[in-house]
This record gives structure tokens, C-alpha cells and sequence, in this order.
């Protein structure tokens, strides 16, 4: 699922104005803001576990040439 066509819809749907569609374009707005909030975490940790990851394997390397030496 393309989550930016997903929010996208949700911040621009439109329907007739009456204090139904009020609440759901409220709604439709939080959501979106929910998904955009979570997709940037998500980037982030993300981002964080790569770095992690290339630092155990710099610290394995390192292990491995001190064995060595």
C-alpha cells in the first residue's frame, strides 16, 4: 500500500457539509496526521537499527583483527 496516496486521501477528502461529514473530514485529518507521525518514526528507527548494525559489524571486524594480530 502507498501510504502517501493513502494520506493524500484522507487529508483531501471532501464530501457534503453537514455535521457528519464535518466529524469524518476531522477524522480523515487525524488519521492522515497519525500516518505521517508513525511513517516519520518508522524512518527514523529505522535509520537507527542500520546504525547499529554497521556498528556491531565495525566492532566484530575489530574483534576479529585483534584476534588475529
Amino acid at each position: 500500500m502507498d501510504i502517501e496516496k493513502l494520506i493524500d486521501g484522507l487529508k483531501n477528502s471532501k464530501g457534503p457539509d453537514n455535521c457528519h461529514d464535518c466529524a469524518l473530514g476531522y477524522w480523515a485529518l487525524m488519521g492522515a496526521t497519525a500516518l505521517s507521525t508513525l511513517q516519520a518514526e518508522n524512518e527514523r528507527l529505522r535509520d537507527e537499527v542500520e546504525r547499529k548494525r554497521r556498528s556491531a559489524d565495525d566492532s566484530q571486524h575489530l574483534y576479529e583483527n585483534a584476534e588475529r594480530a
